[in-house]
């Protein structure tokens, strides 16, 4: 589903919708698979990023005091993760959570009762911009 959304964004086709969510357990199994596949290298290890909510409002262009209110959490953390997908290869993961003024992650619960977390990212370089002086160095 994924690599179908990400091949029909390169080919400049209408993307499928995106894949918003993940359970729990799934992020899990990804994130301990990166982990596992960095144990060997050298120190220190990147597991993650903590992000904040201004930062995105201003890369996107969006003034937030025009929003009206202010967003729930001021920051989330994004984990890395990793999976291997048959016929395809490594795909590649950010997985997002919301991040409480303490810094503890907020972990999604559905109306099922499921705990899940934010996947909507689609990894370089099947959707880089190739001409940008971020890429090309």
């Amino acid at each position: 589903y994924r690599i179908a959304r990400i091949i029909a964004e390169t080919k400049n086709l209408d993307p499928m919708p995106l894949p918003h969510t993940v359970p729990l357990q799934e992020a899990r199994a990804a994130i301990l698979n990166y982990r596992t596949s960095i144990k060997d290298t050298p120190l220190p290890h990147l597991y993650g990023f903590l992000i904040l909510h201004a930062d995105i409002f201003e890369a996107r262009g969006i003034d937030p005091t025009l929003l009206g209110q202010s967003p729930p959490y001021e920051k989330f953390r994004v984990y890395v993760g990793k999976s291997e997908v048959e016929g395809f290869g490594t795909e590649w993961h950010l997985y997002l959570v919301p991040v409480t003024p303490a810094g503890i992650d907020v972990i999604p619960v559905d109306p099922e009762g499921m705990q899940f977390v934010y996947d909507f990212n689609s990894p370089c370089p099947m959707t880089c911009d190739t001409s940008s002086p971020l890429y090309n160095v």
